[in-house]
């Protein structure tokens, strides 16, 4: 019998939401080394430009068209710097389809950049943040035609990062890149605080990393790991008492312990006010209740005090109303 994977509970945002596409663009060279090696041998990254991404679709139902955007796609020159010998690559990352569904999206967009670009040397990509791609990287084939006459072969790549093993990639030589897309990956030994800890151990002995690239990196692991705060101070403490901790990886450390002063202030703050109220409200309960000639006794009062303030509001309404103290059975039950 196999071991247990363990799924991330992870909190996906929006794919419009710019990290996703700011990591992989930060990292495209790692990225296209990762899932298709043989081509990135041979790419001036240096070189790549990221084209416009707007595409015409023509509706045959409404006979209008409208625009459809893919979500990455990058022109890059080979190494040989031949007028012809440039690769586009299409990117799209995906959250909510499966691949069955990808397979026909990916071969409309590979027509519809052919149709803007006039194009046939387009390596299609899809980087599934859910669990519903095929774990792993493989190569897709989409089939037009019949067993009689085959019309065409599309083929594109797709990483089903949910159902990967973050294992693979951590512990194998990772790249930076790896690190944050570990976040997504199911685990079947590391722990929750095991993968943070190795995530965060990358970037800090990255050395090729920019000031920007190091902050993106630590700023993605940080918002989609699962962890609670207090774990990831353990975390975050064992990684500053390491001989060299990088410097981005520091600064981090200190904007999140900010960040948790300030939370913690202002959920004082408001906690303070709140008992206020409560405390207030409760002197208001105590004067109509005497004026009535009723008598709370403190084991009540702790009873309301523990409902909260709404519920306080309640009894103060009821109290008004109240002939005498079998009026208000109600407010201490559980």
């Amino acid at each position: 019998m196999g071991k247990k994977t363990t799924a991330p509970n992870r909190k996906i945002r929006q794919l419009n939401d710019p990290i996703y596409k700011e990591l992989v663009s930060a990292f495209l060279d790692q990225f296209i080394q990762t899932v298709f090696p043989d081509l990135a041998n041979v790419l001036d990254f240096a070189n790549a430009v990221e084209r416009q991404q707007e595409l015409y679709v023509y509706d045959k139902k409404s006979l209008q068209g409208h625009k459809k955007f893919a979500d990455l796609l990058f022109e890059i020159p080979k190494k040989d710097q031949s007028a012809t010998a440039k690769i586009f690559i299409h990117i799209e990352l995906e959250k909510n389809d499966d691949l069955e569904t990808m397979k026909t999206r990916m071969r409309h967009y590979f027509y519809l950049i052919d149709l803007k670009y006039g194009i046939r040397n387009l390596v299609p990509i899809v980087l599934f943040f859910n669990q519903r791609g095929n774990p792993g990287i493989t190569h897709e084939t989409v089939k037009t035609g019949d067993e009689l006459f085959e019309v065409s072969q599309f083929h594109f790549i797709q990483w089903g990062l949910g159902n990967d093993q973050v294992e693979k990639w951590l512990t194998n030589r990772p790249k930076p890149l790896h690190a944050a897309l570990a976040m997504h990956m199911k685990r079947t030994q590391l722990s929750e605080t095991d993968v943070l800890l190795k995530a965060l151990e990358v970037v800090s002995q990255a050395s090729s990393l920019s000031s920007g690239q190091e902050q993106l990196l630590l700023d993605y692991i940080d918002s989609f790991s699962t962890l609670g705060e207090q774990a990831k101070k353990k975390v975050y403490q064992q990684i500053n008492q390491q001989e060299h901790p990088s410097q981005g990886v520091s600064q981090m450390i200190k904007r999140w312990s900010q960040r948790i002063a300030e939370q913690g202030m202002l959920e004082g703050k408001i906690e303070g006010k709140i008992e206020g109220k409560i405390e207030g409200e409760i002197d208001a309960l105590m004067i109509v209740a005497q004026a009535k000639g009723i008598t709370l006794d403190p084991t009540e009062l702790e009873i309301l005090k523990q409902k909260g303030i709404d519920q306080i509001k309640k009894a103060l309404v009821l109290l008004v109303n109240a002939q005498s103290k079998n009026d208000l059975k109600p407010l201490f039950q559980s």
